[in-house]
Parts: structure tokens; sequence; C-alpha cells
């Protein structure tokens, strides 16, 4: 979470799991980050100092950890 937003992975039917969304406090998707195509699950992420780092898992079930300027 930052102070004017905050950052999810959505799952369910049509699991989207390659896709960091950005929302503001009115629940509005402001940005997509679209990871890797091979990128299946993502273990946990957090957000500091304008950088948002997560523990992505792929295909192949190799864990890796990334980072992107947001």
């Amino acid at each position: 979470m930052a102070d004017d937003c905050f950052y999810a992975v959505l799952a369910g039917p049509e699991e989207r799991y390659n896709e960091i969304l950005k929302f503001d406090f009115d629940g509005e998707c402001v940005h997509r980050y679209c990871l890797p195509s091979d990128i299946v699950y993502i273990n946990c992420m957090t957000v500091d100092k304008g950088r948002l780092w997560a523990f992505v898992e792929n295909k192949d079930g190799e864990i890796k950890l990334i980072k992107a300027r947001v």
C-alpha cells in the first residue's frame, strides 16, 4: 500500500497472476503492470520508496524476486 493507492493481484475464473493492478482509494484501476506470461503465481509483494518487490513463481516452479518502479 502507498499513501495514494494500493496494489492487488486478482484471482478467480479468469486468473491474471501475471498482472499487478494499481487502484486508487475510490476503487478505480489506474494502472496495470504486466509481468512475463510464464508467471503463474505471485507469492507476496510490497511497495517501498517507489519500487514494487514481489516473489513470483513461473511455470517451471522456479521462484524469483522481481522489482519494478511504480
